[in-house]
């Protein structure tokens, strides 16, 4: 749970040893679709983990497929051992493992995240020192020609910047459709995937200048007839989507916050979690992960729209993301795993069960900002989620959560709370 850990431990003041690093909250749906030896799997994992940082919301669908292809490279490339591969694809905390890659292996894991990194923050190239393979962090030894490419040169690289003006493209979203800009979105992340895969510089070029219905014809005008067919398809299939979720809204019945809570928590999306406990304390936390789903999506009073995509179109956590459209969207990702944030059980496990009432006692002191606890409150349920469907065995777990509790005991004494 990398949100729950990080801000904690920032805010108490502890440092936590390498083996301790942060665990994904996403940890136990990456761990379910990770396989033994892939470097893919690890990838994965390991972006779910360490999350995105200061990279823009709105970029971090994209920049997670980037970041997935750097740490590929860096598996394959760097010949990651099998055992270091079968270990991310069963612990709850992928990053506890790398320990096991060689020294330089771990470097170059780090130096490919952190230029992934600075790419998304401060622009293509920042990571290599603002020069691309030229120069910076790579020096261009690795090409007797000069430069990272032959001729010393990178090829430009240019970045999709279409942005709203999507909706100027035929056919037309207008502003008074319904569901105007959540149609615009849908059409944006669509436009933007097949600008980043298919298009040339000049036509990059072209759509990023364009900023009405004529000039973005003229553009579409130009693009080569396969490029041409992915954008006719491209946008049709935006339209099926909003086509499909504005059936949805005509049926409010189907779309109301219950429905959404049942769908999204249904039977089948809980078969394989959290099978380690009882079946009454099961039982209860998948009932109260209904009611809070419920019961937010109630008082926050979804959009109809919202409420129609969590229903029509998501088929797992971090499907989510697209039916937010605006900054809330991580948040809610993170609220609604596997148990719903802020869920807390009884594992069975001494020191994770001891860990859970530090965890209800740190909640209680004002020492530490509400924000911080009531994150920790929150993440922690999912946390144990996580570990109790994953951990290799109880007295792995129960060793970790051992380890927490001293971490964060020395945390909270350290900001003034007395426990």
């Amino acid at each position: 749970m990398r949100r729950w850990v990080v801000i904690v431990v920032a805010a108490c003041g502890a440092n936590p040893g390498k083996e301790t690093k942060p665990i994904s909250n996403s940890g136990s749906a990456a761990v379910s679709e990770a396989k033994k030896n892939s470097c893919e799997g690890a990838a994965r994992l390991l972006i779910s983990e360490r999350g995105f940082g200061a990279i823009p919301a709105k970029s971090q669908p994209s920049a997670r497929k980037g970041g997935e292809a750097e740490i590929v490279a860096a598996c394959v490339d760097d010949q990651w051992e099998p055992a270091a591969l079968d270990c991310m694809a069963t612990r709850a905390s992928p990053a506890s493992c790398l320990g096991q890659l060689s020294a330089f292996q771990e470097g170059s894991y780090e130096t490919h995240l952190a230029n992934w990194e600075m790419n998304w923050t401060k622009g293509p190239g920042a990571g290599m020192g603002g020069d691309m393979y030229g120069g910076g962090a790579y020096g261009g030894g690795g090409n007797p020609c000069g430069g990272g490419y032959a001729g010393g040169t990178a090829p430009e690289w240019v970045a999709c910047e279409i942005g709203d003006h999507v909706a100027e493209l035929e056919p037309q979203i207008k502003p008074k459709d319904a569901d105007h800009d959540y149609a615009v979105s849908v059409r944006k992340q669509a436009v933007q995937s097949a600008c980043e895969t298919r298009w040339p510089n000049d036509d990059k070029k072209c759509f990023n200048a364009a900023k009405d219905a004529a000039s973005l014809a003229a553009c579409r005008s130009k693009l080569d007839d396969g490029a041409k067919n992915a954008l006719d398809n491209t946008l049709a299939d935006a339209k099926a989507k909003i086509d499909k979720l504005q059936a949805l809204e005509k049926n409010p019945k189907a779309i109301e916050c219950k429905a959404v809570s049942l769908a999204h928590y249904s039977d089948d999306a809980w078969r394989g979690k959290m099978v380690s406990l009882s079946k009454d304390e099961r039982k209860r936390v998948i009932g109260e992960s209904r009611d809070k789903l419920t019961k937010s999506c109630t008082d926050d009073k979804w959009t109809p729209v919202v409420r129609a995509c969590l229903i029509g179109t998501t088929k797992r956590e971090y499907d989510m993301m697209d039916c937010f459209i605006d900054d809330k969207a991580n948040a809610q990702l993170y609220k609604w795993g596997f148990p719903a944030a802020g869920v807390s059980f009884k594992t069975g496990v001494l020191e994770c069960d001891q860990l859970g009432d530090l965890v209800k006692k740190i909640s209680t002191c004002d020492k530490i900002e509400k924000d911080v606890r009531d994150q920790l409150v929150d993440s922690f349920g999912a946390q144990m989620g996580s570990w109790i469907d994953s951990f290799g065995g109880r007295d792995e777990m129960a060793k970790s959560c051992k380890e927490y509790m001293t971490m964060y005991t020395e945390g909270a004494k350290s900001r003034g709370c007395t426990l």
